[in-house]
């Protein structure tokens, strides 16, 4: 799983707390970017790089807002698909 956060102040913290989870309850593997954009980690899904990418953003909300899109190489998932995968 890539793991990514676009600049927000919230955002260090809600990846390192996600990765935390999936990693202690789901055993998964995660790498971590950091700063990237939301089409870098899906394109990072398309090229095989990652079998499932999450970015930690929010774009056009405001500041105090944040949330996680989730990637396969098909596109985002369905919130039923991600429910399975979590």
């Amino acid at each position: 799983l890539l793991l990514g956060r676009d600049p927000r102040l919230s955002g260090p913290s809600l990846l390192n707390s996600f990765s935390r989870g999936l990693t202690t309850t789901q055993g998964l593997t995660t790498n971590t970017t950091n700063i990237a954009t939301t089409p870098s980690i899906f394109q990072a899904c398309l090229t095989g790089y990652a079998d499932y990418g999450c970015i930690v953003t929010a774009s056009h909300l405001p500041s105090d807002k944040n949330g996680f899109k989730i990637f396969d190489k098909h596109g985002p998932i369905s919130v039923e698909r991600r429910d399975e995968l979590l």
